[in-house]
C-alpha cells in the first residue's frame, strides 16, 4: 500500500472517529437536558438551600426547607430511582433529626434519626450509624 494511500485511511478513519464522538456527546447532552438535568440542578439548589438554611437561618426555616426538600427527593425518585437520590434522601432525614433535636423534640428526632437509618441501608455505605449519620449531615454547615 502506498504511503499517501495510508496516511488518507489514518487521517480518514481519526475523522470518522471525531464525528462519532460528537455525534454520541450530542445525544447524550440532548438526553440529559431533556430527563433529568433540570431535576438534578433543582435538587441541587434545594439541598444547597437546607444547608444554608442550617448554617445562616433560624432552625424553623431550616426545618421547612428540609421537609421541602425531602417532598423533591420523593418526587424525583420515582423517575430515577439512583443511589444518589437515596444518600441525599438519607442525609437530609439525619439534617432533620439534628435539627429536631436542636429544638428539643427528641421524638421527633429519634424518628427522623431511625427512618435515616433504614434509608441508609439502600445506599452503599459502611456505616449507618445514628453518629456517623449525623457526623455527614453536619457536613458543610459550620454546625459543630
Amino acid at each position: 500500500m502506498k504511503r499517501s494511500t495510508r496516511i488518507v485511511i489514518l487521517v480518514g478513519s481519526h475523522l470518522l472517529c471525531v464525528a462519532l464522538g460528537l455525534a454520541g456527546a450530542t445525544f447524550v447532552m440532548q438526553k440529559a437536558l431533556a430527563s433529568g438535568f433540570n431535576e438534578t440542578v433543582a435538587l441541587a439548589f434545594s439541598s444547597e438551600h437546607v444547608q444554608l438554611q442550617l448554617k445562616q437561618g433560624n432552625l424553623d426555616l431550616a426545618e421547612k426547607a428540609g421537609l421541602a426538600h425531602l417532598r423533591l427527593l420523593d418526587e424525583y425518585q420515582s423517575k430515577s430511582p439512583d443511589w444518589l437520590l437515596r444518600a441525599e434522601r438519607t442525609l437530609s432525614l439525619a439534617r432533620l433529626a439534628l435539627i429536631e433535636e436542636r429544638q428539643g423534640q427528641i421524638d421527633s428526632a429519634r424518628s427522623y434519626s431511625e427512618r435515616a437509618a433504614v434509608a441508609c441501608r439502600d445506599v452503599p455505605w459502611k456505616d449507618c450509624s445514628a453518629e456517623r449519620l449525623s457526623k455527614l449531615a453536619t457536613r458543610g454547615t459550620g454546625s459543630p
